[in-house]
Order: C-alpha cells, then structure tokens, then sequence
C-alpha cells in the first residue's frame, strides 16, 4: 500500500507541472497575440533557434565533453553554437547576404542530427539476427520531482513576464499609448541591425558602428530575421521564455554538480529570478533581460558548468579547455564587465589552488590566459574605441553603497550567502576550483563595483555577478538545511529542523517582497492587458509617450522602404537626458536606417564619432529648418537621405507645396 501510494505521489507532481506549464503556455501564446506579435513565431523562433543555435552546438559540445549528461551538454550547447553563428556572420556578413551567415549553422546542425539518429538506429539492429528490445519510451517519472518543480517554477516566471514584459511591450495598435524604456528600444534597433550584416551598425546613426557588447542583443536579431520574424518580436517576445528556461537549468544543474540535491537545488534559479527583496531598476533587467542581462547571466552560469565538467574530468581534456574558451567568448562578447570578473576570478583560483597544493594546475592557468587573450582580442577590435566607457575611480562610499543595497535589496541572498562563507571557511582546503571561483566573484564584484565609475551606472553589473555568485553559494550549503528538515538521524533534530525551517522562511521572505516591490510593474501590465482588451482608455499623453501615429509612420516606414534606404526625422535627442524610448522609437518599430536619432548610449564613443554625430545634426537641423521643400530635398540626397519624417510636436513643421506620402495628426512623412 505504502508502495503504491508513493508512486501515485510521484505521478501527481509531473502531471501537476505539464498542466500549469501547458496552461502558462496557452495564456503567453495569447499575450503574444492581443500584443501585435505573431502567434507562428512563439513556435518559429524556438526551432529556428533549435536549428542555427543548439544542434550545432550539441555537435560542438558533444565533440568537447563526451562524457558530460547530456543536459549539461545542451546547456554548453547554446554558447558554443550561438558563438559559431556569430563568428560566421561576422566574417560572412561583410560581403554575402545575411541568409547565407545561417547556412554553415544550419548545415552543421541538421547533418549531425541526420548522422546521429541514423546511428542510434544502426545501434538498435543485431548483424544477422533479428533486433534487439527497443528501449522502453520515456515515462514521466523519468525526471525527478526536483526538476518537475523547476518546470513550474519556470511556468511561474513565464506567468510574471507575461505582465512585465508581453503586455508592457504591446504595439500601440493594440494597447494604444505606450512608455517604453530606452533600454528595451536600444536593445530591439541593435536586434534590427543585424540585416544589414556585419560590421554590426548603429541603426540610429548613418556611419556609425557598435562599440558596444552586441552579441546578446544581434544573436536574438539575426536567429529572428533567419525565421522571419522582426526584431520587435524576437527581443520582446520569443527569446525571453528560451533564455530563461535555459539559466534556470544551468542554476540547477550547477548547484546538484556542487552536491546539493534535487529540491534544495532550486533554491538557486528561484533566488536568482525571484529571492531579493526589491524591484529596482537592476533586478527588473535580471528578470527581463533587458540589455541581455539574463542572457549574460545564462552564458555565466554555462561557463560555470563547464568549468565544473572539467575539474571533475581531472582538468586534462585540451577539448574541454576549448569549449570553455568558447563558452568564455560568447560571455565577454555579451557582457564584457561580466566575462573579465570570471577571469579574474579564474586567476585567483589558480592562484589559491596552487598555495593549497603547491602544485601549479597549468590547465586552469591556460583557462585564466586564454580569457585575458581573448578578452584583449575584443577589446581591440571592439571596445576600444570607445572612450570614457569605465573609468577607475575607487570610492569608499561606492563600497558603502554596495554593502546598503546588498542589506536593503538582496537581504536573502546576502544572509545565506554568510552562512555558507562560515562553511567555506571551515572546508577552505577541501573547496574545488569551482567552488573557489564562485567564492572569489563575490568580494571581487563588490569591489569592482567600488573601483570603477560609468555614466551610466554599468559598473552596477559587477554588483549583480556578486549576488548571482551569492545564490550559487547558497544553494551549496541548502542541502544541509533541508536535511535537517526531513532527516531522523541527525544528531540534534530540533536544532537542524529549526535551522532548515529558518532558512525556508528566508527565502520566504525575499518571494514575498519580491512580489510586493513587482506590484507596480505588475499592474502596469494588467492595465496594457486590458487596454489590448479594448477595456481601460488610452493613458494621457506625455513627453516620453508613444502613440498611433508613431506606430504608423514607423509601420509606413518598414512598409515603404527598402532596407538600404535612410530617413531623417526632427526627433531626435541632442542631449542625454533622453525621454526614455521617445528617441529609439522610429528605428526599433521600422527596422530602417536612420540618419541620426538617438545618441543616449553612445556618448562616450570616439572623437571620430562624436565629429560624425556633430555633423549629422547639423545636416538634419539644416533640413527641417530649410525655408523651401526643394532646399531640403536637396540637402537631404546630397546626404544619401530618401524620407522625411516630421514630428509635428516636437516642433517640426509641413512643408508648404508639398504633398506627403503618409498623413496623421502629429507625423508627416516626405519621399525625397
């Protein structure tokens, strides 16, 4: 009796997870209609990105760490063939047209599938007699139940976004006026820019090109164009529910690698995605991936795993080095402030790891080196050019302020991450490399986060990479906790309940106020959703709103140009205290050429861009300032411009004689 109703309760918890999961599923298809996306791409974009992304890099993976499960191989999957599409568009995309940088990818992809389920069936047959069994089909009790709650913990988040994010990003055609963040618009014109190839442009400026940690941001774009999909789409839509699926697996599986087990495992994609205890503007782009912060956290986290793989390996396989390397690109390239702490971080643990041995583990010293190298490849060939971009300034109130956001913000994460310092300490001499590199990015992100200054608050990645590392380290010590729930052999049972219940209600904790300071960002999306219902009015009109008619003329604009065409519009920021989207709209929304309209997050570039940026707008005020259409038609083909677009509220005016091709109230649109 006891047997069977044991394996009655194993049945119900995946049962449970497939029906929230389907359900969660249903609503976000849903959410992605009433939004203005298309409800094909939700089932495009994954297996276009299946095909050019993972089956390359399960090849590639395969190939590196054979002896890896084959969850952490498809984890190492991601980073190794999304660098492989990357590298290809970036050499290809030059000269060939940009269908052609996905052809290697696919090719690669599909043809090691072919060969490998044509091998598994010749693996089936017996030569001369007969065919052996067939393996039984896969049953729900295949997984554990740890992993099925870890599919409802992911239904949960897809539940969250979908108000944070789908209905926050709906179209004004369907949600009416919109504020979007500059940040989401940057991300979506970066997206766009990869169709016209490579070098990767910078869709709001004619003549400039990125400077900037693209990768995240082109590698959604270019997988999107190869399925059809636009940018919008791709970035607000499709990508979330992958990236996300895929930190929370490498978390998961990151923290049973350390020995924890299959439930207190989870602590650790909850506490990433959900276990602090604010909202601020930091968290928000963890859990949105605005910027590709979830994205870098994934590459993060994969480059983790597979420095784990290869310490339990022995660190000997030259392949696994490689992948790791790679691994290490794609994390650099995405997010450099991200990738350079791991490889300080992988210095230091070389350095540790040779005191306490005293033995030099020169695999681990390749691993430190090859990430400087590369990270100094892409310095030179990206970064550098821009100027300014982080600047060392050490500052003891910068260390204050990173303590009090630790305490008021990331109490849980902090609170836990303590604890398991204590058992670090204790164990210091019997911690793995992995373990000490983990441990080594906490204090180091703190301090980095003290040292250096960006005007833009960048330098608040480093801060994040430290709380992320605190969760790591917390899920190492969970287990013992739980234990102390469950277990009857433990030596003190009160004593290890207490500690384990205690523990719970932590994390608790951090849930419910993450749940408390996410209510306003939450309501914002119910309010979107039943706007795109057609049941709440308009919101009023404000500096920074996106409206209908801006919706139009952008639409106007993908519908009417071709993709090597430019337009000029008068709205555009000539200072850094942009309205949020307002001067990204245009470009993210058409997917076209602008000849300048937003210089937010380029700034700090070069002399040499800051002289082009001058001259643009001096050319763009010259033409909506002409006294004649003709006068600014032909300044406007002497700059290469075909459209003009006229933003009637930000002070632009017709052009008296001329007839425009587009008409609403507040935008007028010029062939030249």
């Amino acid at each position: 009796m006891q047997k069977t109703a044991a394996s009655k309760a194993n049945r119900v918890v995946p049962v449970l997870a497939i029906v929230v999961a389907a359900g969660v599923f249903a609503l976000y298809t849903v959410a992605v209609g009433l939004s203005g996306g298309s409800v094909a791409g939700v089932f495009l974009y994954p297996l276009g990105f299946g095909v050019l992304v993972v089956l390359p890099g399960l090849w590639l993976s395969a190939l590196a760490l054979p002896k890896a499960a084959l969850a952490v191989r498809l984890v190492a999957a991601v980073p190794l063939g999304g660098l492989l599409l990357m590298l290809v568009f970036t050499t290809l995309g030059s000269f060939a047209p940009v269908w052609l940088c996905g052809l290697p990818s696919a090719l690669l992809g599909l043809g090691w599938a072919f060969l490998r389920l044509r091998d598994q069936r010749s693996a089936r047959m017996v030569d001369g007699v007969g065919a052996e069994r067939l393996p039984a089909k896969p049953r729900l009790g295949g997984l554990s139940n740890g992993a099925w709650l870890l599919v409802m913990l992911l239904a949960a988040a897809l539940f969250l976004y979908i108000f944070s994010g789908v209905f926050t990003y709906a179209r004004p055609a369907n949600g009416g006026n919109r504020v979007y963040s500059q940040d989401l618009l940057w991300s979506v014109g970066n997206a766009a820019s990869a169709q016209f190839g490579s070098p990767v442009r910078d869709i709001r400026t004619a003549g400039g090109i990125l400077h900037y940690h693209y990768f995240s941001d082109v590698l959604g774009g270019l997988v999107g164009l190869l399925c059809g999909q636009n940018a919008w789409d791709s970035i607000c839509y499709y990508g979330w529910p992958i990236w996300c699926a895929l930190l929370c697996a490498a978390l998961y599986l990151l923290a049973k690698g350390f020995g924890t087990g299959p439930y207190a495992a989870l602590i650790v994609p909850a506490g990433v995605l959900f276990g602090h205890t604010s909202w601020n503007a930091g968290y928000s782009h963890v859990f949105t991936n605005m910027n590709g912060v979830m994205q870098s956290n994934f590459f993060f986290a994969a480059a983790l795993l597979v420095l784990q793989q290869c310490e339990a390996g022995g660190f000997k396989s030259k392949r696994a080095l490689a992948a790791l390397l790679g691994t290490l690109t794609a994390l650099i390239w995405g997010k450099s402030t991200v990738g350079v702490l791991l490889v300080c971080a992988l210095l230091a643990a070389f350095l540790v790891d040779f005191l306490l041995r005293k033995k030099p583990n020169l695999w681990l010293l390749s691993a430190a080196g090859g990430g400087a190298a590369i990270f100094g490849l892409l310095w030179f060939l990206i970064y550098r050019q821009a100027i300014n971009n982080l600047l060392f300034q050490p500052s003891l109130a910068m260390l204050v302020d990173a303590l009090k956001i630790l305490w008021e913000r990331c109490l849980p994460a902090l609170v836990l991450y303590l604890i398991s310092l204590v058992y670090s300490l204790v164990e210091f001499k019997k911690l793995g490399v992995t373990a000490l590199v983990v441990n080594a990015i906490v204090p180091g992100g703190i301090a980095a986060y003290a040292l250096f200054n960006h005007y833009s608050f960048s330098q608040s990645y480093f801060l994040l990479a430290a709380v992320f590392c605190m969760w790591i380290c917390a899920g190492r010590v969970a287990s013992r906790f739980f234990d102390g729930i469950v277990s009857k052999k433990t030596e003190r049972p009160m004593a290890g309940r207490t500690a384990g219940v205690a523990v719970l209600l932590l994390c608790a904790l951090g849930f419910a106020s993450t749940v408390y300071y996410a209510a306003p960002s939450l309501r914002v999306g119910v309010q979107s959703a039943l706007r795109c219902l057609h049941l709440r009015p308009d919101m009023p009109l404000a500096a920074e709103t996106i409206t209908r008619d801006d919706y139009a003329a952008a639409r106007w604009l993908a519908d009417n140009m071709a993709r090597d065409e430019v337009f000029a519009t008068n709205r555009n920021a000539k200072v850094p205290e942009a309205a949020e989207g307002v001067f990204h709209y245009y470009t993210a929304e058409s997917q076209r050429q602008a000849f300048v309209e937003s210089w937010r997050y380029a700034m700090d570039y070069s002399l040499d861009y800051h002289l082009l940026r001058h001259n643009l707008e001096q050319v763009s005020d010259g033409i909506f300032a002409a006294e004649s259409f003709e006068q600014a038609t032909q300044l406007a083909r002497e700059n290469g411009i075909s459209v003009l677009l006229v933003h009637l509220p930000s002070g632009g005016h017709p052009f008296e004689g001329a007839a425009p091709a587009f008409e609403s109230e507040t935008v007028l649109i010029y062939k030249v």
